[in-house]
């Protein structure tokens, strides 16, 4: 819960605005104005671990990508997080007592540390595991090709 000091709120919107120019990405900048940004992911994260659940994982992702980047809603309060989880057919109490509860955030934890075990310590980051060998494969926004390359070789062997 704690607010986002300024000089990381200017940086982040900051992205924002190359990403926009870069790949055409579109944001509401009004989130600048309208919210209060915490330094965490974390409950976005754990609303994510409940919907896996449920078979539902893309649909709240998805749900929150929409809430923060194009409807200037903050994924960091739990009354957002539970008015998603609700639009995609959760029980909206049941959802929140799931998000706040001690097994959830331990399952959150291991999965930062099994991340964290494989190089995952960036964000984001994209690894390939195969045969219990991880490896870390470039990020280009604009070209997929040698991030493409690494799978294909590492599945042709």
């Amino acid at each position: 819960d704690i607010p986002m000091p300024l000089d990381m709120r200017e940086a982040i919107e900051s992205y924002w605005y190359k990403i926009s120019d870069l790949l055409g990405t579109e944001f509401n900048h009004a989130f600048w104005q309208q919210n209060t940004p915490h330094r965490s992911t974390y409950p976005a994260c754990r609303a994510g671990l409940i919907a896996r659940d449920q078979g539902k994982e893309e649909q709240m992702n998805l749900k929150i990508q929409e809430a923060y980047y194009l409807n200037a809603m903050n994924p960091s309060d739990t009354s957002v997080l539970c008015q998603l989880a609700e639009d995609i057919g959760f029980e909206k109490e049941q959802f929140e007592t799931d998000l706040h509860s001690d097994i959830t955030r331990k399952r959150l934890h291991d999965e930062i540390r099994f991340a964290r075990s494989i190089g995952g310590n960036s964000f984001p980051s994209w690894i390939l595991v195969k045969d219990q060998q991880a490896m870390q494969l470039p990020l280009d926004y604009q070209d997929h090709r040698a991030a493409l390359t690494i799978i294909e070789d590492a599945f042709a062997s």
